[in-house]
């Protein structure tokens, strides 16, 4: 299955893709951004793989339109199905080049209309770090809302920081 957008499609995250998701991981300018210090290979793998095998999430590589390059990945997991809800989507734009030019944008927007519209969820949720303001701006211009802060909940490069939740709910009832 594939999703499309105009700037962006989303396509099934596989196996093959393991060599980007690796290098996005290991790059310190997009792990922190995930709060997490940069992944060596095998505990990258072994990342990896979970979500490959996550029986309660979907994820999906996000490849420029028209193209074969793949600029980063996305997902809902932690899918409550009895009460229609992910408790979790993430996105990844892993190459810095691509930042700043509506892909997340676009990925996120499609990925919440794929939850809603087709897996009939009624709630999205997220987490995000508070000193991520891009996708904080972009979570909140497609509309999910600021819910709460935990406060001072990640140790990230020496400090600590608060984290956003956020969520969105569907327009179906």
């Amino acid at each position: 299955m594939i999703i499309e957008g105009s700037l962006v499609d989303l396509r099934p995250l596989t196996s093959s893709n393991f060599s980007d998701f690796n290098k996005w991981h290991y790059n310190p300018d997009v792990s922190r951004f995930l709060g997490m210090k940069p992944l060596p290979r095998e505990p990258c793998l072994k990342l990896f793989n979970s979500y490959l095998s996550d029986e309660k999430g979907v994820y999906f590589g996000i490849q420029v339109k028209n193209s074969d390059q793949l600029i980063g990945y996305t997902f809902l997991t932690k899918i409550l199905k009895i009460h229609r809800v992910a408790r979790e989507l993430g996105i990844v734009i892993g190459d810095p080049k691509f930042w700043g030019q509506g892909y997340g944008t676009e990925a996120s927007i499609l990925l919440t209309d794929y939850g809603f519209n087709n897996l009939g969820l009624h709630r999205i949720e997220l987490l995000v770090l508070d000193f991520n303001s891009r996708a904080r701006y972009v979570y909140e211009k497609i509309g999910f809302t600021v819910e709460g802060v935990q406060r001072e909940a990640r140790y990230i490069d020496g400090s600590w920081h608060d984290v956003y939740m956020m969520a969105k709910l569907s327009d179906i009832k």
